[in-house]
């Protein structure tokens, strides 16, 4: 279904008989200990930027 519809639009599909689709995902796996360290690190600079935005306001 998917090659006929290529083969409908794009005119450079019509006369192959074969087509090459490539699906990528990747993932980043992380230590629990790693992960926890981002996550306060994340925190103390979300915190550490509200404080600073509400003195110039």
């Amino acid at each position: 279904m998917f090659e006929a519809a290529l083969k409908l639009i794009f005119p450079e599909y019509r006369d192959s008989t074969q087509i090459g689709v490539q699906v990528g995902m990747s993932a980043v796996v992380v230590p629990e200990a790693e992960r926890q360290r981002l996550i306060e690190r994340r925190d103390k600079a979300l915190v550490a930027l509200a404080s600073k935005g509400g003195e110039s306001a």
